[in-house]
């Protein structure tokens, strides 16, 4: 399986800690089946100022406890990015890391805040998918606004924003609200990928295979492989080519 949002890099947002718990998500990850992982640090200003520069630095870090430890599994770095004015600017000149090219346009992580979707937020991504940028929104189904209102998602689906689902959600692990609507979300077939949103290994592992299972067991096992494996393989693959 691939994962494409994961928070594994120590010390630069709210994900691992430590190289410690970089090696425990990581082989724990691996355990589970996941033979890639993107790493995808936060970039939200005010908060987790990161940059090419630190989320690729970490990405050495991770790749030589990778090597040390013996383990298998692939890594590539990207980021997600919460929804804000200042992204412009650093997507123009460069300095943010996506998650490669597809269809002739770089996917990027689109976080909104949890609370709400802000006003003008289409028109952002449509700015974004003018500069070349194809918006891929993450955990739509743990934002309350649109728990409250799932209309709310079909304008960003028709301007062609492709969304990712917590797969935790899937089972329950963000609760009956949450579970529901990626339910929902599945059976209408408004999910482009599953991802583990992996921050530490208690309350929020990079397990992917539970939810792997659910989807197969209540769709197909089509179905399963192309939101955890044939689609986040296509979108990242110029990531991990050479690899």
């Amino acid at each position: 399986m691939y994962d494409i949002h994961s928070h594994l890099i120590p010390g630069i947002d709210d994900g691992a800690r430590d190289e410690v718990d970089a090696l425990s998500l990581l082989r724990l990850a691996q355990n589970d089946g996941t033979t890639h992982i993107v790493v995808t640090p936060h970039i939200h200003y005010g908060r987790f100022e990161n940059s090419t520069k630190t989320i690729m630095a970490g990405l050495q870090t991770l790749k030589k406890i990778i090597k040390e430890s013996e383990l298998t599994i692939k890594v590539a770095a990207a980021s997600e990015l919460r929804l804000d004015i200042e992204l412009m600017a650093k997507l123009k000149a460069g300095d943010i890391p996506t998650l490669g090219v597809s269809d002739g346009l770089e996917t990027i992580l689109l976080e909104f805040p949890h609370s709400h979707v802000p006003p003008g937020s289409e028109n952002f991504v449509k700015w974004l998918f003018a500069n070349g940028y194809r918006s891929l929104l993450v955990h739509p189904e743990r934002n309350r606004e649109l728990l409250r209102s799932p209309q709310l998602l079909n304008p960003f689906l028709r301007l062609g924003c492709l969304t990712q689902v917590t797969a935790a959600s899937i089972t329950g692990g963000f609760g009956e609200a949450s579970q529901n609507y990626s339910k929902i979300l599945l059976k209408e077939d408004k999910v482009s990928v599953v991802a583990s949103d992996g921050h530490n290994v208690k309350r929020r592992p990079p397990i992917l295979s539970k939810a792997f299972d659910f989807v197969e067991k209540e769709f197909s096992k089509a179905r399963a492989e192309m939101l955890f494996k044939i689609m986040p393989q296509k979108l990242t693959q110029t990531l991990f080519d050479g690899e």
